[in-house]
């Protein structure tokens, strides 16, 4: 049945709806004493493509190379609904990343698809087309905004070598059925 904030009050004291408005909407437990922060794993269901190795609380390492200019697709899971946000830098703090870890919704499943270079600066993409080796590092934060102290570090490395795959037409802005 879908959440309502009737559903939701009727369950506890505690009880508080997220994601108000959207297709998404749940009720999380809001509980004052809450002080920890989400426990992120990777979801291997969504990335059966690579062959991945997870090192419990630390993050996942990505073993087959990805060829360059390809998109690449990362998903996480929390054990309660977060926030996720990463960054290319291991210092930066969950409220100085830039880069959202799927949508700003809270949820449970988070994933993220994107063509390298795009989210790098042009330094990086050099690197990244070029074989090199990354580290995505990311945090989550729950309702009662409490973020991961540490980092949840995804490491992947590009393919070396020229990059040999043909352009793909993703869309274009011409009407359907003219020239």
């Amino acid at each position: 049945k879908p959440c309502s904030e009737y559903r939701c009050k009727s369950l506890g004291k505690a009880c508080s709806i997220v994601n108000e408005g959207t297709d998404n909407v749940l009720c999380v437990n809001k509980l004052p004493n809450d002080a920890t922060s989400p426990r992120i794993v990777a979801d291997l269901e969504k990335m059966k493509e690579y062959q991945i190795q997870e090192e419990k609380n630390e993050g996942f390492t990505i073993t087959s190379k990805i060829p360059p200019f390809t998109p690449v697709k990362l998903a996480i899971k929390t054990d309660e609904p977060a926030q996720c946000k990463f960054a290319t830098d291991p210092k930066t703090e969950y409220k100085d990343m830039e880069f959202d870890f799927g949508s700003q919704l809270f949820d449970f499943k988070h994933e993220t698809t994107f063509a390298l270079p795009s989210e790098l600066t042009s330094q990086q993409a050099l690197t990244l087309t070029n074989g090199g080796k990354f580290t995505l590092y990311v945090r989550c934060t729950d309702a009662n905004n409490n973020a991961n102290a540490r980092n949840y570090n995804i490491n992947f490395q590009i393919q070396e070598g020229p990059d040999l795959t043909p352009p793909k037409i993703l869309s274009t802005s011409i009407n359907s059925g003219t020239f």
